[in-house]
């Protein structure tokens, strides 16, 4: 991929604690995907990230079915979407 992006990492981890700090399963992520999805990571200038237990609860209305085909196995997994950047960060409210 080419220009800005957007990277959504999603780790679905067991049990009550995530067992990596967030930037160390981050890293290594986007790290990987140099020169095989994108350029380089410097183009991600959007980014989310998140450490949920797989055992949580979840609206799944409009979810990718992705994600609803990895929940149906049962084991823990990580969802990577990279896509083009927004073309303007909203500020937090």
């Amino acid at each position: 991929m080419k220009g800005l992006l957007k990277c959504t990492i999603m780790n679905f981890f067991e049990g009550p604690d995530a067992p990596l700090d967030d930037d160390n399963m981050v890293k290594p992520i986007r790290d990987a995907m140099n020169g095989v999805v994108y350029e380089d990571d410097s183009q991600i200038r959007h980014s989310e990230h998140t450490q949920t237990s797989i055992d949580g609860s979840f609206p799944i209305r409009g979810v990718s079915k992705v994600i609803l085909n990895a929940f149906n196995t049962g084991k823990v997994f990580v969802y990577i979407r990279v896509e083009d950047a927004p073309p303007q960060t909203l500020l937090p409210k």
